[in-house]
């Protein structure tokens, strides 16, 4: 099962299932649809243009997107980082 939504000027994506890898290969699916499809529709120039939400260090999403150049910490790595410039 997947659930989209959009909640506080993102776009998130739950998803459950028994099976992860055909999970994690729908999602990648959804994922480059979704990047040809913002792009060919005018919304966005490149794929660049779109971040990831999660921390690099342990993998897990952000609550919030951050600030142009605001520093972001999930409370468990303890490490910080710059979502996007």
């Amino acid at each position: 099962m997947i659930i989209c939504q959009v909640s506080g000027h993102k776009i998130e994506w739950l998803a459950a299932s028994s099976n992860p890898h055909l999970l994690i290969s729908l999602l990648t699916n959804y994922i480059t649809v979704f990047e040809r499809e913002m792009i060919t529709l005018g919304h966005i120039v490149s794929k660049e243009q779109i971040y990831a939400l999660e921390c690099k260090y342990s993998g897990k999403l952000f609550t919030y997107f951050p600030l142009k150049g605001e520093s972001i910490e999930y409370n468990k790595s303890k490490y910080e980082q710059i979502v996007w410039n």
